[in-house]
């Protein structure tokens, strides 16, 4: 393959990468605001579901490196948020998670409870538990 169809390559899947975490972080903000059972809830958690799978299937997985405030695709940023209340990386990152990676066979259900799980732990003592345990609970 030469290096302008590698760097071709490269680009589109950092795209994507990037376009499905928007959608993640989108469902995430709709968790606060609609009941589960809400249509523009469901939608949002199937699209990203959709996103991710679609990925997945194409690439086998999909590993991120964490960071503070960013998501790191290989060696490029693929989500960025300062606010600290709305930001994927920073709930991940608090509560000691570096690398995360989604592989093939992620049921939509398991979408659900993670992205509930953000939610969720921006909103727990941290006293009483973390985003590790409740990934680890559901």
């Amino acid at each position: 393959m030469s290096d302008l169809a590698q760097s071709t390559t490269r680009s589109t899947r950092e795209s994507d990468v990037e376009g499905l975490l928007k959608l993640m972080a989108s469902a995430v903000k709709n968790l606060r605001t609609y009941q589960m059972n809400n249509p523009v809830l469901q939608k949002s958690v199937e699209a990203s579901y959709d996103a991710l799978a679609a990925f997945v299937a194409e690439n086998n997985s999909l590993t991120l490196l964490v960071r503070e405030n960013d998501l790191m695709f290989g060696h490029s940023v693929v989500y960025s948020s300062t606010d600290k209340m709305d930001s994927m990386a920073f709930a991940l990152y608090k509560d000691g998670v570096r690398l995360i990676t989604f592989k093939e066979g992620l049921a939509q259900r398991e979408m659900w409870d993670f992205l509930a799980a953000i939610h969720e732990a921006r909103n727990v003592d941290p006293y009483q538990a973390d985003l590790v345990t409740i990934l680890w609970e559901k």
